[in-house]
Formats: C-alpha cells, structure tokens, sequence
C-alpha cells in the first residue's frame, strides 16, 4: 500500500472522526468525552479493513501519525502522557485490530465489537 493510500485513508479517517465527535457532542455532552475513544478506535479501524491493512500495516500507519491529526490527540496521545513508549501503545492498537477483525468475521456489529474490545 502507498504512502497516498494510506494519507488519503487517513484523511478521511479523520474527517469522519471529527463529523462523529461534532455529533456526540451535540447529543450527548458528558457521556461524550468518554465515548471519543471508542468513536475514534472503531472509525480507524474500519478504514484499515476496507483497505484490507494488516495488524503490522496499522501499527506502522499509527508509530507514524502526526500529532496534528485528531487521531492521534484522541488515541496516541493520552497514553503516552502515562507511558513513553509510542510503539508499545501502537502495538496494543495491532492486537486491538486482530481482535476486531475476528469479531467481524463472526458477524458483530461495532456495538458489540466496542464491548469486547474495552472489556479485554
């Protein structure tokens, strides 16, 4: 996969998680902030499947978000507040992404999906 595939998929990863958050927060003003993360994780990931990434290409695509990205402000950088170790988080994120994967291979929604991925 290119560098183009992956900013584009990127991009709209991100304009897809900023219109979610807009929309969480206009329904739900509290619960919201607890929510982003899972919102954010479930947007990416289902980008990386239907660009059929692997765990390896999704760790790599995460080491190198920007910082700028929402993405990132969302997912990265709260644990690396907690832990400097940028590779270890973007691996947990690899394993969290074959866990995804084999839950929507056996037909879950990503309701269902949130709840065993938060619960591991």
């Amino acid at each position: 996969m290119s560098n183009i595939d992956f900013k584009q998929m990127l991009d709209q990863a991100d304009t897809e998680f900023i219109y979610l958050e807009e929309q969480c927060h206009k329904r739900e003003h509290e619960e919201c902030d607890m929510k982003l993360h899972a919102i954010a994780l479930i947007t990416l990931f289902n980008f990386a499947l239907n660009l059929q990434l692997t765990g390896k290409d999704l760790i790599e695509l995460l080491y190198d978000l920007n910082e700028e990205r929402r993405l990132h402000q969302v997912l990265i950088s709260p644990f690396l507040m907690l832990l400097d170790d940028r590779e270890l988080i973007c691996r947990k994120y690899g394993h969290s992404y074959l866990l995804f994967l084999s839950e929507k291979a056996q037909g879950k929604d990503d309701e269902e999906i949130m709840k065993v991925l938060f619960t591991q």
